[in-house]
């Protein structure tokens, strides 16, 4: 009966709380991140032919950054939407040719950039005939393991790396027939609250202010890689060079 008596005693102090004791115990509100993160996937198309030989695109993180941008001055300079960007996923997709000749792609991801060692990773697959295509997808693996796995800044000054490399490839140099290569980039891109205008801009010929724009796979943005605008975008959107 004591027991009993004190834990009804104890149970109405609670329920009696003054209201201003009861407003002290609500937590500050918590701090928050001021920038967007947006995970998509893009998707390119190029097309092939087996007579050009080795095909080999180096991206880096400056056009990962590129893939969409802002026009800002008249077919001069567009400024890239995007700050920083991390891999998750690349996928190659290569249609047989007409004429049965075999397609090698390949997918590599860079072991070692930026003083970052890690396992550089490759995969590859080859069209047979007329009926198989061929596929690959590959990761960059653990977050550290390679470079393309952190977050990378676009900034042309300084994410001018490879992060990952293409290959499309054929032996018989002398065919005629077209492989439809597809490539779709998973990748998280990471939008800051400031107004970039000067570093992350990129070098265009056709541009109109405030217009967006979706750009190549291999667009101009940090010039010394692959920048020969082959890995169109989707059809659909609208696009510049």
């Amino acid at each position: 009966m004591f027991r009993a008596k004190n834990k009804k005693n104890n149970k109405a102090k609670r329920v009696n709380r003054p209201q201003s004791q009861m407003r002290m115990s609500i937590p500050a509100p918590p701090s928050y991140d001021a920038s967007s993160i947006v995970s998509r996937r893009f998707r390119f198309q190029y097309a092939y032919t087996p007579s050009t030989g080795t095909a080999t695109f180096n991206i880096s993180a400056a056009k990962l950054g590129a893939l969409q941008v802002i026009g800002t001055v008249v077919n001069t300079t567009a400024v890239q939407l995007y700050e920083a960007v991390r891999i998750r996923k690349v996928e190659l997709w290569a249609s047989p040719t007409a004429d049965s000749n075999e397609v090698d792609v390949a997918v590599i991801f860079q072991g070692a950039t930026l003083g970052a060692a890690g396992a550089n990773r490759q995969m590859s697959d080859t069209t047979i005939g007329m009926t198989k295509g061929a596929y690959v997808g590959l990761t960059p693996g653990k977050l550290g393991s390679t470079q393309a796995s952190q977050w990378q800044k676009t900034d042309t000054n300084v994410g001018n790396v490879t992060l990952f490399t293409l290959i499309v490839s054929s032996t018989n140099t002398g065919a005629t027939g077209v492989s439809t290569v597809t490539c779709d980039v998973h990748v998280a891109l990471r939008i800051t609250a400031d107004a970039r205008t000067t570093a992350n801009s990129v070098t265009l010929a056709t541009v109109a202010v405030g217009a967006f724009y979706n750009l190549a796979l291999d667009n101009p943005a940090g010039g010394t890689l692959s920048s020969a605008n082959s890995w169109t975008p989707d059809r659909t959107l609208v696009t510049t060079t």
